[in-house]
């Protein structure tokens, strides 16, 4: 069995933007919510006297990570500024949806952000998706991040010089985004979790399929949940006594610490799917999914082995929290650990 072959990323250019705590059984409930400072304004707050740059005042907690975002470039404009900490190892989230930012005045209208870091690491998402209320599960599309380290200023002065995955810039299109301050004991690395996934996925679910089955494009991935994601592999289904038809299967997992606080691993078959063609009344479909079903839970069992055979060295086994982060969309993502 081939083992994964991972890269480490120690750039907080690649960290991501939105976090999952991923403690057994842990919850939305168990996250710390994002607060405003009281000294912000709660806006939309008016311009700088003369149009000039508002700067917001100096964090009065170090811990605290504040972003800014501004109705004009160079930090001109209405704006409106939110503030973040942890204490525990989860990161600490505030999603913006497309009616937070009507709120604020901001919808469409973001020009320029800045990020302000305390001892925390954060960091900012803008989507063009127009997300609505309901948390991860609702939320889709791409956009761009920017970050800060722990005592680090970033300001982006223009937002159109941000693009998102379709390579299309953000000016007059910011219509969600997510805040986020690391967890306190973040390790500061993000291991490329999709692109690696996906690249060993590709190269090897050939020798996982079912006989009759093969590839229709490489599988696809995306965060869900809490510490979750899905990979999803599109297939042509065929039999000599049936027809050709498509099919598909769907795992999901994510990774879990144990009593004993090591890192495990629980990916399980989320759905598998055939069409229906000529041959279903003397038992073709329900014969090719049952194969299917066989194939799909094989394919969950070697990659379970596969991510924990991921290097030590890569990813610790004795963090007390992983989590997930997308870097610039919810199809792209990195795997996080707070020691």
């Amino acid at each position: 069995m081939t083992t994964l072959s991972f890269s480490r990323t120690a750039s907080f250019a690649s960290i991501a933007l939105l976090a999952l705590a991923c403690h057994e059984g842990a919850d939305l409930d168990d996250l710390e919510l994002g607060e405003v400072e009281p000294e912000a304004c709660f806006g939309p707050c008016e311009p700088a006297p003369g149009g000039g740059v508002y700067v917001p005042p100096a964090p009065s907690d170090p811990d605290l990570t504040y972003v800014t975002f501004y109705s004009g470039p160079n930090q001109t404009g209405s704006w409106w500024t939110v503030s973040g900490k942890t204490v525990t190892d989860q990161p600490q989230i505030q999603m913006f949806d497309y009616t937070t930012l009507q709120s604020w005045g901001l919808y469409q209208n973001v020009g320029s952000v800045r990020i302000q870091c305390g001892t925390r690491a954060g960091t900012v998402s803008l989507f063009s998706i127009a997300n609505p209320p309901g948390g991860y599960e609702a939320w889709s599309g791409s956009g761009a991040w920017v970050a800060c380290e722990p005592g680090q200023v970033h300001t982006i002065d223009d937002i159109a010089s941000l693009t998102d995955l379709q390579g299309l810039s953000l000016a007059g299109r910011v219509r969600s985004a997510v805040f986020y301050a690391h967890a306190a004991s973040h390790r500061p690395f993000a291991l490329d979790f999709d692109g690696n996934v996906l690249q060993q996925w590709n190269n090897s679910i050939d020798a996982e399929l079912p006989d009759g089955a093969e590839t229709n494009g490489d599988a696809t991935m995306k965060m869900v949940g809490w510490a979750g994601f899905e990979i999803r592999q599109n297939l042509y289904l065929d039999h000599a006594a049936c027809t050709e038809r498509a099919g598909h299967f769907t795992l999901r997992g994510g990774p879990k610490v144990d009593v004993n606080g090591n890192l495990y691993w629980q990916i399980s078959v989320r759905e598998t799917y055939v069409s229906s063609g000529f041959g279903d009344s003397w038992g073709c479909r329900s014969g090719m999914k049952s194969k299917l079903n066989a194939g799909a839970a094989t394919a969950a069992q070697t990659l379970t082995e596969k991510l924990e055979a991921i290097p030590s060295g890569v990813v610790p086994t004795d963090g007390d929290a992983y989590y997930f982060a997308p870097r610039n969309g919810f199809t792209k993502f990195d795997l996080h650990v707070a020691m």
